[in-house]
């Protein structure tokens, strides 16, 4: 774990504390519900194809009057300018795909969002590493897209962000669960947008 950790982020430096838990980051299946007292998701929510389920997830996993603070970048100050925002109505449309079990129609939906990301966020991530981009095309690139529909597209970003639009999402998440939680803060700075959310029951 630490080892991939490493290659993942040779800009981290040495140290790099081994986790005490490994789960799936969006689900928390391995955490008893109503078990913690607050959820840390900096630059997580973005990769995950339904934000809202995940967002369900995290609060499942909370006590009443638990914490979630979640931050996303802002597209136009990461490698995803260029990429349309995602609105508030694709969000609620993931989440009741993702209730009804509808795989195919998520499927189509996740291929969009890679699509997406090779075109645009894939070569801006390369310039931004200084590594030169070879992007993949005919057999190769369609392998590659089956490859992240399979089991490694939590490595992407699905969705895009602007400060508008995060709020627009956690408004959306309020609306979802009314008067089960409560959007304390929202806060801008240049690059990300940080959201506090709280459960009250």
């Amino acid at each position: 774990m630490p080892e991939t950790l490493k290659e993942l982020r040779v800009d981290a430096g040495v140290v790099i504390v081994t986790p005490d838990i490994l789960t799936d980051g969006f689900s928390l299946s391995c955490i008893a519900p109503q078990s913690q007292d607050f959820v840390i998701a900096n630059h997580v929510l973005e990769h995950t194809a339904d934000a809202l389920g995940t967002l369900k997830n995290w609060l499942l996993a909370l006590k009443p009057g638990g914490v979630i603070f979640v931050s996303v970048p802002i597209a136009e100050r990461c490698f995803d300018r260029g990429r349309e925002i995602t609105p508030s109505t694709h969000f609620l449309e993931d989440y009741q795909l993702g209730l009804a079990g509808d795989v195919m129609a998520m499927r189509k939906r996740n291929r969009v969002h890679i699509e997406e990301y090779l075109n645009v966020s894939a070569p801006a991530l390369s310039v931004m590493q200084g590594v030169p981009w070879e992007p993949p095309e005919g057999e190769e690139r369609e392998e590659l897209i089956e490859r992240l529909l399979g089991s490694g597209s939590g490595h992407i970003h699905h969705h895009v962000f602007s400060r508008d639009s995060f709020s627009d999402l956690l408004g959306l998440l309020d609306d979802v669960y009314s008067g089960s939680v409560r959007i304390e803060h929202v806060a801008r700075s240049r690059i990300e947008t940080v959201g506090i959310i709280r459960k009250l029951s």
